[in-house]
């Protein structure tokens, strides 16, 4: 990982920054808690302080958008999360999504979850749009 993304300051203030954004989404939302929560995943960290906070009755969608290898330990960590399922994007990180979404979104990294949303997403689930 990157000196940045593994350091613990850093990770303690995205988890605060995270829990307080998401706290905020939760409570816009009537309280209702959503099923599904997607990810998009570079090299985990996002994931990794996510599982930290959520409930457990979330199922965590990560796509992989293949900044890493799968092989590598990052990516393969987070198949070990409880309620986390990876999916994996078929364009390699540098390629531009191939079907991308209407909203504002980076199409190198969140927009590649689209295709995802739009195969598998329920009605409520929260798509966690960070790059754009």
């Amino acid at each position: 990982a990157s000196k940045r993304t593994s350091c613990p300051r850093f990770k303690k203030h995205l988890y605060n920054t995270l829990k307080s954004a998401w706290d905020e989404v939760i409570a816009l939302n009537r309280n209702k808690r959503p099923k599904n929560l997607w990810l998009p995943v570079g090299s985990g960290t996002l994931t990794s302080v996510f599982v930290k906070f959520l409930d457990p009755h979330i199922k965590v969608n990560c796509v992989d958008v293949r900044v890493l290898d799968s092989k590598d330990e990052r990516i393969q960590k987070i198949q070990t999360y409880p309620n986390c399922k990876l999916w994996r994007t078929d364009e390699k990180f540098h390629e531009k999504v191939l079907r991308a979404p209407k909203i504002p979104s980076n199409e190198h990294y969140d927009a590649k979850l689209w295709q995802f949303i739009q195969q598998y997403a329920e009605d409520g689930d929260i798509w966690w749009n960070v790059a754009k």
